[in-house]
């Protein structure tokens, strides 16, 4: 087996500083990671809902980027279609993996979430929050993610009593 020393790493959470040292393979030093991305969604060396979510914001910021410029050069197409785009192309990034975020702090996605939301109705970054949800008639982040997750837990739930009779077994290999 042949070690690709610049893209292998390993990953420790909430381990000390002795669990983080390099490890040698056959004359190849394998370092430690600070956070790891798994199937797109972003794990954290200590463990932290809130660091998760901050490195979630920041991987999402190419995504709003793009929105902004978007609606920057398309600024004669209607509204509703400006509106069908927010909520096809940026929502579903920025919520992906939602439903992992129970206790995390949400202030960098909902940053990223009002400020498209401004660019999009042309107003000014120190217009009030509230007042720009309720002209577009949209809810605040906080409201969307509990949703997503409220559901998601539902049909976990819903599943679960329908297999009362069998077990779930989690295997670690």
């Amino acid at each position: 087996m042949k070690i690709n020393r610049s893209k292998t790493k390993f990953f420790v959470v909430n381990g000390n500083d002795a669990d983080r040292e390099a490890m040698h393979v056959d004359d190849v030093s394998v370092s430690a990671c600070e956070h790891y991305i798994y199937l797109g969604s972003p794990f954290a060396a200590d463990g932290s809902t809130s660091t998760a979510i901050k490195l979630h914001a920041q991987s999402k910021m190419c995504h709003a980027l793009k929105f902004i410029s978007f609606i920057s050069k398309n600024n004669d197409i209607p509204f509703f279609v400006k509106c069908k785009v927010f909520q096809a192309a940026f929502m579903s990034t920025i919520l992906y993996g939602c439903e992992s975020w129970l206790n995390g702090d949400m202030k960098p996605v909902n940053k990223l979430y009002m400020w498209c939301i401004k660019q999009m109705l042309g107003v000014r970054k120190t217009t009030c929050n509230e007042l720009c949800l309720a002209e577009l008639g949209y809810s605040p982040l906080r409201a969307l993610i509990l949703a997503k997750q409220r559901k998601f837990f539902s049909e976990m739930w819903r599943e679960r009593r329908g297999n009362e009779s069998k077990n779930i077994n989690i295997t670690v290999e």
